[in-house]
């Protein structure tokens, strides 16, 4: 469930806490993928979980995964993007909480289904996916 706590401020200064979230994923848009794969696995020695040459590293470190994208196939299409995903067990909870927040949010749909999507900032995003 959501409920709020005074220890715990959103970016917006509202107090908050997803008791319920769980960290799903982080996704890091970049401009020179093989730089960074060779840095995240050559000398970080991080594990390979999925791969696709020129499009993206995918990372599973314990229960997040860390996906590497380049830069330019998906909108915003220049420079870097960060995504922060959680997944929750209920959406239209969380939906609902947000609402209540005042915390601007827009409903998409993807391939992996419906999601709450937050931009936080030019570039940076906070997306909420629903628990299978």
């Amino acid at each position: 469930s959501f409920e709020r706590t005074p220890s715990t401020r959103s970016a917006l200064g509202d107090p908050m806490a997803l008791t319920d979230a769980r960290f799903e994923f982080v996704e890091l848009l970049v401009g020179d993928l093989p730089q960074a794969r060779r840095l995240l696995v050559d000398r970080l020695g991080l594990p390979v979980q999925a791969e696709k040459a020129g499009d993206f590293v995918e990372f599973r470190l314990g229960g997040t995964r860390l996906c590497i994208d380049r830069a330019g196939k998906d909108p915003p299409g220049n420079g870097t993007r960060a995504v922060v995903a959680f997944s929750v067990g209920r959406m239209d909870e969380a939906a609902a909480w947000l609402k209540e927040s005042g915390i601007a949010f827009d409903r998409v749909r993807g391939e992996h289904g419906e999601s709450l999507r937050l931009p936080l900032a030019p570039g940076l995003e906070v997306t909420f996916n629903e628990r299978e």
